[in-house]
């Protein structure tokens, strides 16, 4: 046998292996209940990876290409000087939404504003029932929806967004706000590190606010943490190409993201600690003082809920400006969803924002009757999927599949019979 044939019988029995190997892995998988699915690994990437680059999957980024942001910048939020922070590809927005409501075809289109935090911003990017909905009736036949919300927004950030906004020039026809889970999880958060509830989301507001230098641990940690960004990204894009239709390849990048996502938790939480605990009083970013008993910060957040509600209504009323309010529905809700074993191993979440949610959602649902008694069109959402017993959930708040769908179509529902009142 000949040099050539022996490398040949090598490869060919090498890929034998690697084919056999694949194979037994996929039936193992199946046997488990796990079939390989690319495009679930796919998803499953690029969620991982939005989460921690701080680019919320939602924002779909409407500018020229010319113009948008790289995918390699994806920590580029910056200090604003009403709502706490933005994005670069949010002063984007504003320049090119400004010229629009100024030009003669904003009188032709049915605009929709859209604030809140993440799950907002999902809503507004995966909005296809909604449009379906709005689209059949020829009020709102020809719609544009324009999305301000942000991730870890939460009121009174919505209300500052909307009033700097409207001084920018926007006129809208309707404002959607679609919120409830951040002002309790981030609230009772924000109480636990002693930071006012009332106060931006601590991790952003507090890095980008304090103006101490850099020690040595904390420039480790914030080195550390760039690097699992880029190795997310890069993780990202290998989910991107045919790897991920291999069973093995695919598990392993998923593995890999995990414990990126893991690292980059860790560092991130210890980062935010030693931010707390001295940072923040010599900086004067902690705010003022509060209550911290629990049922305090409770009720000072349902407070910035409602009075948040009531302004933005106001702001709203005042101009002619359809408004409706959406208390969104959330996984650690009680009675919320039929929970599936595959949301809960997704679907943690810290002490703080679970104890922020079961205390908060039944007093939000409470406010949301008052508000609605005194005027305000508001929309509880939160048991919308009751009866769902299908995984749409990804982690603690956000959903998607049917999700987008059920939340899309009530969302304007509820929008059209405003209209017709």
């Amino acid at each position: 046998m000949t040099t050539k044939t022996r490398i040949l019988a090598l490869a060919a029995v090498s890929l034998a292996t690697l084919l056999g190997l694949e194979g037994a892995f996929r039936i193992w998988l199946w046997i488990r209940g796990e079939p390989i699915a690319p495009t679930a690994i796919r998803a499953d990437l690029h969620r991982a990876a939005s989460r921690i680059t701080d680019r919320i999957p939602t924002l779909a980024d409407e500018s020229p290409p010319e113009e948008r942001a790289s995918d390699r910048e994806p920590t580029s939020d910056f200090l604003h000087p009403y709502a706490g922070f933005e994005k670069h590809q949010g002063l984007r927005m504003v320049t090119r939404l400004v010229r629009h409501f100024r030009s003669p075809r904003a009188e032709e289109t049915y605009d929709v504003l859209v604030l809140g935090g993440s799950v907002a911003g999902r809503f507004a990017d995966h909005r296809e029932a909604f449009e379906a909905v709005l689209r059949a009736d020829s009020r709102t036949a020809e719609l544009r929806v324009h999305s301000h919300a942000r991730g870890a927004y939460k009121q009174p950030q919505q209300v500052a967004t909307l009033a700097y906004l409207l001084s920018m020039g926007y006129r809208p026809d309707a404002v959607i706000n679609v919120d409830g889970f951040n002002e309790v999880a981030i609230g009772m958060s924000n109480a636990v590190r002693l930071v006012n509830p009332m106060y931006p989301d601590v991790g952003p507001w507090a890095r980008m606010a304090s103006s101490t230098a850099l020690g040595p641990d904390m420039l480790d940690l914030t080195v550390g943490m760039r690097m699992h960004q880029l190795l997310a990204l890069e993780l990202r894009e290998w989910g991107e190409t045919k790897v991920a239709w291999s069973a093995i390849a695919g598990t392993l990048l998923r593995t890999a993201m995990e414990r990126t996502c893991n690292g980059f938790a860790w560092k991130a939480e210890k980062y935010d600690r030693i931010i707390a605990g001295g940072w923040l009083r010599k900086e004067g970013v902690q705010g003022p003082e509060f209550d911290r008993a629990e049922p305090a910060v409770i009720e000072s957040i349902v407070r910035a809920w409602s009075e948040g509600s009531r302004s933005i209504d106001a702001m709203c009323r005042t101009r002619g400006i359809r408004y409706l309010h959406v208390l969104q529905p959330t996984l650690h809700d009680a009675g919320a969803k039929i929970v599936t074993d595959e949301e809960r191993r997704t679907g943690a979440a810290s002490d703080a924002w679970r104890r922020g949610v079961e205390l908060g959602y039944p007093r939000l649902r409470e406010e949301a009757e008052r508000l609605a008694a005194d005027g305000v069109d508001v929309a509880d959402l939160s048991r919308l999927f009751a009866d769902v017993d299908e995984t749409i959930y990804f982690d603690s708040c956000h959903f998607g599949g049917i999700g987008h769908d059920l939340f899309g179509a009530a969302i304007a529902e509820r929008l059209l019979a405003g209209l017709d009142r």
